[in-house]
């Protein structure tokens, strides 16, 4: 019933019709009513369009009243993307299913098919969703919108084959063996040894567990910090990089790491 929940909303007329007509001058009465009309209209209102994405046959999880699926991030819980991604990893069966963040409604995305569609032919209808920029404030962020971001599709490329690079730099530095993925998100990285240190013994086992998802956030952040500051850092490869100690401190949502470091 126009994005608000069918059974509040009706349930909000019941009781402002005994309220304007059942209460026969009674105090008592009145706030009998009164009390459950003004707590229905907040629920109401705190799930408004919250049923869109069930009432089109798409799973969506339990949500919280106004603010969706983002609780924990409203509540300096957990960072965005973490949250994202904690939805992502719950629900591995569904193909996709639909959350809320406040009152914007968001596909969440497991298929890798259906990425690889949206990302290819149906290009030109996502290009301009997700988060408001105005152009007029920040420049850089209107610019890829709608039709520009296709010619960054190069410089992606070229982004992933810088990555795999230093990849594979560290494993010759580490002496690291490459094995396969794993869907956790830590990786074993592999390779092939110089022919030179076969004195070591063909058998020799030089495996190590990396943590996939460091090693790609390092290196996003080593290509931002010289754009956005213009310094140069080693977030991928040193922990103790300070821009690396910053953003641990921010991811951990917490006021006085922020501050702190």
């Amino acid at each position: 019933m126009f994005g608000f929940n069918r059974s509040a909303s009706l349930l909000v007329v019941y009781l402002a019709f005994a309220l304007q007509h059942y209460t026969f001058g009674s105090a008592v009465l009145w706030y009998i009513f009164a009390v459950p009309l003004i707590v229905t209209v907040v629920y109401g209102l705190g799930t408004y369009d919250h049923g869109y994405w069930t009432s089109r046959g798409i799973f969506s999880p339990p949500a919280s009243l106004f603010v969706g699926h983002i609780k924990t991030v409203i509540t300096f819980r957990e960072q965005g993307g973490l949250c994202f991604k904690r939805i992502y990893d719950t629900y591995k069966d569904l193909r996709f299913l639909g959350t809320h963040q406040f009152y914007q409604r968001t596909l969440v995305v497991r298929d890798p098919a259906l990425i690889k569609r949206m990302c290819v032919n149906d290009f030109q209808h996502f290009t301009d969703r997700g988060f408001f920029f105005r152009e007029d404030v920040d420049p850089l962020a209107g610019s890829v919108l709608p039709n520009k971001l296709r010619g960054m599709f190069p410089l992606i490329d070229n982004t992933a084959k810088e990555f795999l690079t230093r990849i594979k730099n560290r494993c010759l530095n580490e002496n690291i063996v490459n094995l396969n993925n794993n869907k956790t998100g830590d990786m074993k990285l592999t390779n092939e040894l110089n022919n030179n240190s076969n004195s070591l013994g063909d058998k020799a086992d030089y495996s190590t567990l990396a943590n996939g998802e460091k090693l790609v956030g390092g290196f996003t952040a080593d290509a931002i910090v010289p754009c956005a500051f213009g310094l140069k850092s080693n977030v991928m490869d040193d922990e103790h990089d300070p821009f690396a100690e910053a953003l641990h401190a921010f991811y951990e949502m917490s006021l006085y790491n922020i501050f702190e470091k």
